[in-house]
């Protein structure tokens, strides 16, 4: 990648705080700032705010319900449903955008962060900004993850990754293996087989199952109550539960872990995954589980095992690396560079981008003040 343009630091445009990403963080960020009067510059990548939700396949909903789901100061619409869509979260980001006057800078990457005498230096594709203090809110869904097998490159079917996925109704009726052991595997395969696939689903490692809504209470709330807990003890509390519900899964092929979903966040910062149907998917029949892809064929995979299975299309559910940006120079300035939206946690991702997001404003706005 060429060197970014770059201007001499007294021609720059210099802002209290600078804001990389226009998705949940950072809007979340930007609008903690905006009530706490603290200016900033909102860069996005892009071409609109939100891109990596606009991008999701169509039907994706939030695992986490609305009430719990929503950033500071401004919560869903009363018309929005309880697990809301993809186009619902997008419009709700719209809307908290135009509440708080927030206007990102489209198109506008970052190359590169070097320290400066006051704060930090952004080299981005359109040229250089400083600021006292960088909010770094670029995502985890920057780049897919695809891995490679031997005979990829012979395998006469489509390879797709999640992030290309869109619907199930182009491959009606085609025999599709979809690879991954998360929550869009899931997603996308009950999709699947909802437009009339036969699909066959590769789990690379175990995992835990929870329900999203035992006994018609979102799991989150009791997660949320019991938060303060060790997860051992999380897990242990919610054992019972879980053993009733999902305790047949590993005979059935869908392999566990010998450790809780709490314990799962914490020591692998993996979201379990969240029962939507999948489960009785499995039971039934409709879904089956086959074991890890060892390499490709002209028509097929071979699986771990020597298993042959045939298929038209491979949907690559194997996940994202989060944006990385350089930072270069001193460290002397580490504590005015933040990360939000970064935390995988038990309450949700956008309510811990809630809190992360006033904290982060928080923590500025006090050392704005004894700068000040």
């Amino acid at each position: 990648m060429p060197d970014a343009p770059s201007l001499p630091a007294h021609a720059a445009p210099h802002w209290p705080v600078a804001i990389i990403g226009a998705g949940p963080a950072g809007l979340a960020t930007a609008a903690c700032l905006r009530r706490n009067n603290i200016g900033f510059v909102l860069l996005e990548r892009g071409s609109n705010l939100a891109m990596s939700w606009r991008g999701h396949y169509d039907q994706l909903h939030l695992h986490t319900d609305k009430a719990r789901s929503a950033l500071p100061y401004l919560g869903f619409a009363a018309d929005v449903q309880k697990y809301p869509a993809r186009d619902e979260v997008v419009a709700y980001l719209e809307q908290y955008a135009r509440h708080f006057k927030l206007e990102a800078q489209c198109g506008t990457e970052v190359h590169e962060l070097r320290s400066a005498v006051d704060g930090w230096e952004l080299r981005t594709s359109r040229g250089a900004y400083l600021a006292r203090h960088v909010v770094i809110a670029a995502g985890n869904t920057a780049e897919p993850i695809v891995p490679q097998w031997p005979g990829l490159d012979g395998f006469t079917g489509s390879v797709l990754h999640s992030s290309r996925y869109r619907s199930g109704l182009p491959f009606r009726h085609a025999r599709v293996l979809v690879v991954g052991a998360g929550n869009s595997a899931q997603d996308i395969a009950l999709d699947l087989l909802d437009s009339g696939a036969a699909v066959s689903w590769s789990v690379r490692r175990a995992t835990n199952v929870i329900p999203r809504d035992p006994l018609g209470i979102p799991f989150l709330v009791i997660a949320q109550a019991l938060c303060h807990l060790p997860a051992r003890w999380r897990d242990a509390l919610t054992f019972p539960l879980r053993w009733w519900l999902y305790r047949d899964l590993p005979r059935r092929g869908l392999p566990t872990l010998p450790f809780g979903p709490f314990q799962q966040l914490e020591r692998q910062q993996q979201v379990p995954l969240i029962d939507v149907g999948v489960v009785r998917a499995i039971r039934s029949g409709a879904l089956r589980i086959v074991p890890e892809v060892e390499q490709f064929g002209k028509r097929g995979v071979t699986l771990v095992g020597g298993q042959q299975l045939e298929v038209d299309a491979v949907i690559l559910a194997t996940g994202y690396r989060p944006a990385s940006i350089y930072t270069a120079g001193s460290q002397a300035a580490v504590p005015t560079l933040h990360t939000c939206g970064y935390t995988v946690s038990s309450t949700g991702m956008l309510h811990s981008i809630a809190r992360e997001a006033r904290q982060i404003a928080a923590i500025i706005a006090r050392q704005e003040r004894r700068t000040g």
